[in-house]
């Protein structure tokens, strides 16, 4: 078991991007954030760690990191995590954390706090769902439409929001800057029932499918209906749009989103686990 190393996004697809796809919908995140590193390189600012765990010439194992935020991992052989640690170890890494499917992630949580010296605790557990078919919801009032110049302001404080309320670390770059580059970039989506009342994100795209994330209604425009409408619109439009797959997470301690996504057409893929790293207090 050894593992490779890559100076960039481009070289890691090109060696673990067919094994990331053969269960694109398990490793979505990984997929996506490379895929948005490829095109641009400076997407994710500082050093980056991208790497491939292989048995011989296969790849069996695949983790990311673009610091602050925490190492992104595939599933792992306990090899393989062995592998993982030396490597990170070695090349001076210090991961703020580790997020994967739930078992890589206690593995990597446990072996990494026994070689360094520090102490992780769980940050959040989380469910993948994915959807080939949109099942409607009951009928909504208003529309779907994507975000303009005109709804930065509103856009960057429902971010800040949404951030708030799911414990995100927004990294390096502002919730209102991560709201600007993804309005330029058309990933922005409102619902609009005589003005925005609801937000979704288009947040990655994979080999053949599309990652929905970012979705929030204020509190005043809650249990109307306004988000499951928006989530399953824009699902089915990508779906329309040639997509094999649109994928979501959920906050597994959130019984109102893992209720509702079910309902328009999204099926559990797997349970991720997220831990932080901190130092053991002297």
């Amino acid at each position: 078991m050894r593992v490779r190393r890559f100076a960039d996004a481009a070289a890691f697809l090109d060696v673990a991007g067919a094994f990331l796809a053969e269960r694109e919908a398990l490793y979505n995140v990984l997929l996506g954030i490379a895929a948005a590193s490829k095109a641009d390189p400076t997407r994710f600012e500082g050093r980056n760690y991208f790497a491939a765990a292989e048995d011989g010439d296969r790849v069996v194992g695949a983790a990311l990191m673009t610091p602050p935020h925490a190492l992104l991992t595939t599933t792992l052989s306990g090899a393989a995590v062995d592998a993982l640690v030396a490597d990170l170890a070695a090349g001076g890494w210090a991961p703020s954390g580790v997020n994967g499917p739930s078992e890589a992630s206690d593995a990597f949580a446990a072996a990494w706090c026994a070689a360094r010296g520090v102490r992780a605790s769980v940050h959040m557990n989380l469910r993948a769902f994915e959807s080939t078919h949109v099942i409607d919801p009951p009928a909504t009032s208003g529309r779907r439409r994507p975000a303009d110049a005109r709804d930065e302001e509103l856009v960057g404080k429902w971010y800040r929001e949404f951030f708030g309320e799911a414990d995100i670390n927004a990294g390096a770059i502002s919730p209102e800057e991560n709201a600007r580059r993804a309005i330029r970039g058309g990933r922005v989506f409102l619902w609009d029932d005589g003005g925005p009342v609801a937000q979704a994100v288009l947040s990655a795209t994979t080999p053949t499918g599309a990652r929905i994330g970012g979705v929030y209604t204020p509190p005043a425009n809650r249990r109307r209906g306004y988000a499951t409408a928006l989530v399953a619109d824009l699902s089915r439009a990508q779906l329309a749009a040639g997509r094999r797959f649109c994928f979501l997470f959920t906050d597994i301690s959130n019984p109102t989103s893992n209720s509702i996504y079910p309902k328009v057409g999204y099926r559990p893929v797997a349970d991720f686990r997220e831990y932080e790293f901190a130092d053991v207090p002297k």
